[in-house]
């Protein structure tokens, strides 16, 4: 009901912008649902039918029973800043603000060198990088909101957010386009925010999300060495050891596309569409985060 208030709330101001200065932060962490509680605190209630919405979460439990951790892979990601995600706390005053903005945004070329060594990453996410924007996120035009008692509550719109399910990308994840998009941030300061992004992706967006992201999963094998010795299969990252533990049935270090069904069963449920938005199919979302200081200009 609180976001349904700050709805009508910014409804009634008419010609309602954003006041205050930029905080910018860059995104740390990305928290992805490992379980059914966890389903629900980063789920919302999304279509307004009075329950709480996450469909995303079911593919992310399932494999997550396999030991494959959507989540360190993104982390791994971010560690390494082949994944870069900027965003901008725009208030008077983060604990009271009665017309405040929240954006994303993509990033490139971070200061310092996020990695010194192979087991040394993330000195970028530590409060003090810089960074260039690759470009705004599509759909990426602020959402409004409020800050009450430190904690802010956006409208609902559109956002894109970036997940990658694996380290190996060059650069970039994949791309969430986000309807009926909201955002709260709590525990908000200069040095730190903590929030929840919610929304809905359109159906056939959504199963082609999954396809990539199955496809993102079950390619770790090729960091794996086919003369191996099973199970090990000399295999240079975490998620190929458990690809190869987990579905190399015949134990030659080759994983058939057979032998993953696993993986990609586990986001057959993005394509069932479990809310209407608009009248449009989709799949729900919800994810938490973390951000840190940050130095940017947008373009």
């Amino acid at each position: 009901m609180r976001g349904l208030a700050v709805a009508v709330a910014l409804a009634g101001c008419g010609n309602f912008t954003a006041e205050g200065d930029h905080h910018r932060y860059v995104v740390s962490k990305i928290e992805f649902p490992m379980t059914d509680a966890e389903a629900m605190t980063f789920g919302r209630d999304v279509d307004g039918n009075g329950s709480i919405d996450n469909l995303f979460a079911r593919p992310a439990i399932a494999l997550a029973q396999h030991d494959i951790l959507i989540e360190s892979g993104n982390d791994l990601a971010l560690a390494n800043a082949t994944l870069l995600v900027l965003a901008d706390l725009r208030a008077r005053d983060l604990t009271t603000a009665a017309a405040a903005s929240f954006e994303m945004f993509l990033g490139e070329n971070p200061t310092p060198t996020p990695c010194t060594s192979a087991t040394s990453c993330g000195h970028h996410l530590l409060g003090t990088g810089e960074f260039e924007t690759r470009f705004e996120l599509e759909h990426a035009s602020a959402l409004l909101g409020t800050i009450r008692d430190g904690t802010f509550s956006s409208v609902t719109g559109e956002l894109n957010l970036e997940i990658s399910a694996t380290q190996e990308r060059v650069v970039g994840g994949l791309p969430i386009p986000l309807i009926a998009a909201r955002v709260e941030l709590t525990n908000i300061a200069d040095d730190a925010i903590d929030g929840v992004i919610t929304g809905a992706i359109a159906r056939a967006k959504a199963i082609d999300i999954g396809s990539d992201l199955a496809d993102d999963i079950r390619h770790a094998d090729f960091d794996c060495d086919v003369s191996g010795t099973p199970p090990e299969c000399g295999c240079t990252t975490e998620l190929g050891v458990i690809l190869m533990r987990e579905f190399d049935l015949d134990r030659n270090c080759l994983l058939l596309s057979e032998e993953v069904t696993p993986v990609v069963e586990a986001f057959a449920p993005l394509g069932t569409a479990d809310v209407s938005i608009d009248g449009v199919a989709a799949a729900s979302f919800g994810v938490g985060f973390h951000a840190v200081p940050a130095t940017f200009t947008p373009d």
